[in-house]
Formats: structure tokens, sequence, C-alpha cells
């Protein structure tokens, strides 16, 4: 209700909210419904049955305008990730009534293309807590329904592929991501063309999933032109050109190019301390980065050298008890060993 400063359109807004009430209490007594008060995710419940009854009995005009209203009210109840209310057990129960009501609707919500309410349901997938696996699994289906009932090329196909692409990026499925990638790209390039910035950040996860599909030169060709790209946009001490300088060393590491990759190393550590500081995570990153290649490489003393700076950049920075502590401190000891140090290699492991 309204107190004695609300409007007539308050008025008119608590007049519905009680007819609304009033009806889902009818549908409650005729055992339709079950309303659950002490719930604010999942108050209404329908049976399947009772839904799919519904469906048969209910003419396709009746169908087409059910669907839009259900679908519209869904997409109005959906809050923003920080709005009140909002929560993962909310997202869920949302997430579930608008599986129901795709079961329902059939390509309904196709027409004339996806309805929004189908993009919320994916993208609540990624906020937190994210659920990476179900965020491929729904983007995949969507991509394929995309592109079979509206054509591959169109706009939603490929705002479906960029965002299974983005899930996958976020996951530790980045080998198996290659045509997917391929094909973020391929929208990329011909939408924007081959130096955009959103084409760079595309060419650079399929550089990743190469890589971690054991394709080495393929990905040290494509991480070389992404370098090239962030250097000329950002400049040689921007974040981004650093992570970029970082996956290509240890690209040219697993090829077997150390020296390729100490160099590349040492500029990014330099460049990373210079811009950054030496207490910077990122920076700290590639020092560690540098140690591992020096060891790979051979270069025993170099390596302790930085892995002991490296942890004594870290411990100063965020302590001794910091999981990026005792994984360094880890490094060290292996180092250590590596080397025929084996008293401080135990003493390392000792503490550790």
């Amino acid at each position: 209700g309204t107190g004695s400063t609300g409007t007539a359109g308050d008025g008119q807004a608590g007049a519905d909210g009680n007819l609304v009430r009033s009806a889902y209490a009818a549908l409650e007594r005729l055992g339709l419904v079950s309303v659950d008060p002490a719930s604010a995710a999942r108050t209404v419940w329908l049976h399947t049955a009772v839904r799919s009854a519904v469906r048969a009995y209910l003419a396709p005009g009746n169908v087409e305008q059910v669907t839009a209203a259900a679908a519209a009210a869904l997409l109005e109840a959906w809050p923003e990730p920080a709005a009140p209310g909002s929560g993962p057990q909310l997202s869920q129960a949302l997430r579930d009534s608008a599986a129901a009501l795709r079961t329902f609707a059939g390509d309904l919500l196709w027409k004339p293309e996806a309805h929004p309410v189908l993009l919320r349901a994916g993208t609540s997938l990624t906020e937190a807590p994210v659920l990476t696996e179900a965020a491929i699994g729904y983007w995949q289906a969507l991509s394929a329904a995309s592109s079979q009932l509206l054509g591959y090329g169109h706009a939603q196909s490929a705002l479906a592929r960029d965002r299974l692409a983005d899930a996958f990026a976020g996951s530790e499925r980045v080998a198996e991501a290659l045509p997917v990638f391929e094909a973020a790209l391929a929208d990329r390039e011909a939408a924007f063309g081959p130096q955009h910035r959103e084409t760079v950040a595309t060419r650079l996860n399929v550089a990743r999933s190469l890589n971690a599909a054991g394709r080495e030169p393929e990905a040290i060709a494509l991480y070389e032109q992404v370098l090239a790209a962030r250097e000329r946009a950002g400049g040689p001490g921007h974040r981004e050109t650093l992570e970029v300088r970082v996956q290509l060393a240890a690209a040219y590491e697993a090829a077997g190019r150390r020296g390729d990759s100490i160099k590349l190393y040492e500029r990014a550590v330099a460049e990373a301390e210079r811009e950054l500081g030496p207490a910077d995570r990122d920076a700290l990153a590639a020092r560690v980065g540098l140690a591992g290649a020096y060891l790979s490489a051979g270069q025993a003393r170099e390596a302790i050298a930085a892995f002991q700076r490296a942890l004594a950049d870290t411990e100063r920075t965020v302590g001794a008890d910091d999981p990026a502590t005792l994984a360094a401190r880890a490094s060290l000891a292996g180092a250590y060993r590596a080397a025929g140090k084996t008293k401080d290699a135990i003493a390392c492991c000792e503490r550790l």
C-alpha cells in the first residue's frame, strides 16, 4: 500500500501488486502453483506437468504472447551484479526459469533474433561466482542455435562466438579452443581491420591456444605480431605490452630458443621495474620467469640470484606466509638443488 504522501502512480502500482498476489493465491488454491513466501529467490514453483498441459492448451498466437511477456518479465527481474538483492541464488533461479521458458517456447525466443534474456542468462554465468564450464557449454549451445536459426554471419552469431571465446579464455581449456579463437579473430578482422585493439587482443588468444597445443612456431609468429602492435599502441613499458613480452619469452623457452627467451625476459624485467616498480606483481612475475629461463639454460648461478631477488621482493611486498612468497621460496630451493647446493636446498625446504 501507499502512505499519505504516495502519488496516484504509487497507488496504481500498489493496486497492481495486490492484483498479482491475488492471482497467485487463486492459482495456489487450485493446486496449479506452489508459493513459498519465505524464499526470495524461488518464491513460485510450477510443476512441469502443469507447464506441459498449459502449453498444449494454448493457441499458437497465445503462446507467442505469453512467451514475450514471460521473457520481458524475466529480463526486468534480473538485477545487475552489484544491485541490492542480487546474488548467486537468485541468478541460478533466474537461469533455471530462463531454461524452462526456452523449453516452453521453442524457437519463439529467436523471432526475429535472440531475445535479450538469452544473452543475459549467458552473461550471468561470468558474474561472481564465475561458472566457467557452464558458461562454455551455454555459449556453445547458443552459438550453434544462432548459426542455425539466424545464419553464421549474423551479428548475434558473431556475438555468441565472441562470448564463447571469452569463456574459453578464462578457462584451462585454451588448447581445445583454437577453432573458436580463430573464428572470433576472423570476425574481428572483418569488422575492425587487422590492427584494431580488439583484433589484436583476439590474436593473442589464438597465440595462447597454439602455444598450449604445442604448436610453438606458429604461436611465436603471432606473439611477435601482437607484441609489435602493443608496443606501437601503448609503448614498451605498458602493462599489456609486458604481458605479451613475458608470454613470448615463455614460448621461446618452450621452443628451445633459450637465448632469445633470456634476452626477452631481461628486457621485460628492466621495463617492468622502471615503469611499474620492483614490487609490482607483474614485475615480480617477470623476474621469476627470467630465473626459470636461466635455470633451463643451465645458468644456475644467475638463476639462484634471480630467485633470491624475487623472493626478497615478494616477501617484502606481501609477507612471508603469502602463497606467492611460498612459491618463490620453493623455486629457489629447486635452483639450489639443481646447482648441487644440497645444504642450502634443505634449509630452504625446511623454512618452506
